[in-house]
């Protein structure tokens, strides 16, 4: 029997940027099992990000909240929860340690039901390309597939968030815990290479590695200002959802 070949966590890495969901330059996080990429001006950088040799990590992985090391994981975005936070900020748990922020679940579930109004009340347009929501959706659909979730676990999980009663979802995630991440899509971990990533790892410093950066496809032609306006319309979303917990 022919023997499976080891990938290189850059041949895993994600095709898009886990903030406005596009594709272009890249960089991936250099947390050892992450496979989120993001553009430089989406995480409030400039274009030696994309080339510099400090190692960076991702939002992913630490609570915004706290600002401590995260356990639950938006499916949809770089926000995650510590266990502490996680009833105060109102996360909504789909799948073991991963599920949706406030923002994020409101939009599966606006798509997921056929709805067009957020509850800010702007439409939402998810077929017309280069809008945030068409990428959202885009991005959503490939997780959907991977993770093996259906209209109906976010329909759930919407339907508890705004009774008040995540907290039966969430203690059936405690109860399932076993102390280790669940972020990537490395179900075979014996296919991950990361001898072929990193001369080394420095195990004392979080599993951190040197970054590498990634050219990966790119579904929009917009210019860097188009860019920026979807980062922008991310932020509003993100001080609504604080302004309004």
């Amino acid at each position: 029997m022919p023997r499976k070949k080891r990938l290189t966590k850059e041949e895993i890495s994600e095709n898009w940027c886990y903030v406005c969901k596009d594709g272009g330059k890249l960089r991936l996080c250099d947390h050892l099992r992450c496979p989120k990429v993001y553009h430089s001006e989406c995480v409030d950088k400039d274009e030696s990000f994309l080339v510099a040799e400090t190692k960076w990590t991702c939002n992913w992985h630490y609570c915004h909240v706290c600002g401590k090391a995260s356990k639950f994981y938006c499916l949809c975005c770089p926000s995650a929860v510590c266990k502490t936070c996680l009833y105060d900020a109102q996360f909504a748990v789909v799948k073991r340690n991963k599920g949706f922020c406030n923002s994020c679940l409101e939009l599966a579930w606006l798509i997921e039901t056929n709805k067009d109004v957020k509850s800010v009340g702007c439409n939402i347009d998810v077929n017309h390309p280069k809008t945030t929501d068409y990428f959202f959706n885009g991005y959503w659909q490939t997780i959907k597939q991977k993770e093996g979730l259906t209209s109906k676990n976010v329909i759930l999980a919407y339907d508890l968030s705004k009774k008040g009663e995540m907290h039966k979802r969430a203690s059936n995630a405690f109860e399932s815990d076993e102390g280790e991440e669940d972020i990537d899509g490395f179900e075979d971990e014996s296919l991950f290479n990361v001898s072929d990533f990193s001369d080394s790892i420095d195990t004392e410093e979080c599993n951190l590695q040197p970054h590498r950066w990634n050219n990966k496809r790119k579904r929009s032609n917009g210019k860097m200002s188009r860019k920026k306006e979807k980062v922008n319309a991310y932020k509003m979303s993100e001080i609504y959802y604080k302004n309004h917990r």
